[in-house]
């Protein structure tokens, strides 16, 4: 969310009967316990029997066609949107050894690495917090990209 963001939406439109049969679907199968909930009733669907069309069959048959679209949402599209990318990652502030060589620096812990410099002091963080290939990320752009 910090640059833009992406989703892919399907729609899978529904009759009015076959979404009232859902919607008793899960009104019967929430919030089952309580002593204003609903109780569990008979959820009649389209569905009959074979040998005899009484008998109680559960379930409900539709066709529909599926929408799909993907959705490009920007940063600037977010009002009061607060960037924390390193909410779990821990910061360090440390002076480089030679304020004149940015890529010199000498941590004795290794799984660190620089973040960003700031009058004359270098942050670092754990890689796999800069880093997306450390946990199993990949620098290659997906094709549907803009």
């Amino acid at each position: 969310m910090d640059i833009r963001y992406s989703m892919r939406v399907r729609q899978y439109p529904l009759d009015q009967q076959a979404y009232t049969y859902w919607l008793n679907v899960q009104k019967n199968s929430q919030g089952l316990g309580g002593l204003f909930d609903l109780q569990p009733g008979q959820l009649p669907g389209n569905v009959h029997g074979v040998t005899n069309s009484k008998d109680p069959v559960v379930g409900y048959v539709s066709a529909c066609s599926i929408g799909e679209k993907r959705i490009f949402i920007s940063n600037d599209q977010l009002p009061g949107w607060q960037s924390n990318p390193l909410v779990n990652c821990p910061i360090s502030y440390i002076a480089p050894p030679d304020p004149n060589n940015n890529v010199y620096w000498n941590y004795p812990d290794t799984s660190y690495q620089p973040y960003y410099y700031a009058s004359g002091i270098m942050v670092i963080t754990y890689k796999n917090c800069l880093n997306c290939t450390y946990q199993g990320g990949t620098l290659a752009k997906p094709d549907f990209w803009q």
